[in-house]
């Protein structure tokens, strides 16, 4: 079913019948990386006693390796691949316990926050070891909690700002969301990717692809080619560097092919709200179109009779998910965080007939609004 108008936060869930979503840790490799993290955590144990928060962030870290190292070694077939989860693991509980550590005045257990799915590691470093951490978590949210409970954690749309700039008619448009991590569904103890999509069209839970995106979308196709499925949905821990990387797509480089998107993080907040902001020309509008290029998403009107040219579209934000934790099936898990319809609407002055008989008329702007999402 496809969300537009005024219909917001309505989740497609297709029918699939008898289909179960596919566990990704392999009971053959479960024990293993139950028993490889256990003893892992029995090396670091002072380290998490002495954090002062009666050892929830080791218990995060510890169920992120067993997670993680099970999934990794069910696809690739190698119980070996949990070694590299335990080293992750340990690492991270050294950095944190590090002598004349940063973080030491910040690990107050009143005000730390543990991501509760522990699918990643809460604090990465890369550069400037303590340039740019994610102390406080990223932020996660349940799909079904979000649909059915009031007051549930869910991605938001922070600020929103859209507008024209007459001297070159190109929409402008601002929005911050939460940065958000992963998601979790169907009481399973799975964790889903989570991406935004934004685009000027609705984002089809079984008809599209976030592989193939539109012309106008926050993300281009070419960093998505060949590439694993499972990896679309990675998200950096140290977003003010690498948020908008080739290396995390689920903040993708925002390489659009017709008009021009960038994402930031917002400067208040290291790790809680990401901030995209693009700008699009008549001329890119009238080009945003399905990866295919068989629809086109924004309209022109031509009212000769009033003298008027109307560009009309609408502008979608979307949070998404993939329907499975493991693979793609083809559905995705879709809510719509925003439907904005708008009308760029100029007015026709004839001044001269053109040799082969074309009318050649200047634009001028009458009119510029946001319609209402029940219009």
């Amino acid at each position: 079913r496809r969300l537009v108008g005024d219909s917001l936060g309505e989740l497609y869930v297709p029918d699939l019948g008898d289909f179960v979503p596919v566990d990704g840790c392999d009971d053959l490799y479960r024990q293993t990386a139950v028993d490889a993290c256990a003893a892992a955590r029995s090396q670091v144990d002072d380290c998490c006693n002495a954090l002062g928060d009666a050892g929830e962030t080791c218990d995060a870290y510890e169920e992120a390796c067993v997670t993680d190292g099970c999934i990794d070694a069910s696809l690739a077939a190698d119980a070996s691949e949990i070694d590299t989860r335990v080293s992750i693991f340990t690492d991270m509980v050294d950095t944190l316990c590090a002598e004349n550590d940063p973080l030491t005045p910040m690990l107050d257990p009143a005000t730390l926050v543990v991501d509760e799915t522990a699918e990643d590691a809460i604090v990465e470093t890369q550069g400037d070891p303590f340039a740019s951490l994610c102390v406080s978590g990223v932020a996660t949210f349940d799909w079904d909690e979000m649909m059915t409970t009031s007051g549930a954690a869910k991605p938001e749309v922070v600020a929103f700002n859209m507008d024209v700039d007459d001297s070159d008619l190109s929409l402008n448009i601002e929005v911050a969301l939460t940065y958000e991590g992963r998601s979790s569904a169907d009481d399973n103890g799975e964790v889903y990717g989570t991406t935004y999509v934004l685009d000027f069209e609705d984002f089809d839970a079984h008809e599209d692809s976030i592989a193939l995106p539109g012309t106008c979308q926050n993300r281009n196709a070419d960093d998505f080619a060949g590439g694993d499925f499972d990896l679309f949905w990675d998200y950096p821990l140290n977003p003010i560097n690498d948020v908008g990387s080739a290396a995390y797509l689920a903040y993708p480089p925002p390489d659009s092919v017709y008009g021009a998107w960038s994402v930031s993080m917002a400067d208040a907040d290291q790790c809680g709200v990401v901030v995209y902001t693009g700008k699009f020309t008549w001329n890119d509008l009238v080009s945003c179109e399905d990866y295919s290029s068989t629809t086109n998403y924004v309209t022109t009107v031509d009212d000769d009779v009033a003298g008027k040219l109307s560009l009309q579209g609408t502008f979608y934000i979307n949070v998404v998910s993939p329907y499975a934790a493991s693979g793609d099936f083809g559905y995705y898990r879709v809510y719509q965080l925003l439907s904005q319809p708008f009308v760029i609407s100029v007015n026709k002055n004839i001044q001269v007939l053109g040799a082969a008989g074309i009318n050649l008329f200047t634009i001028s702007v009458i009119a510029v609004y946001k319609e209402d999402g029940a219009s």
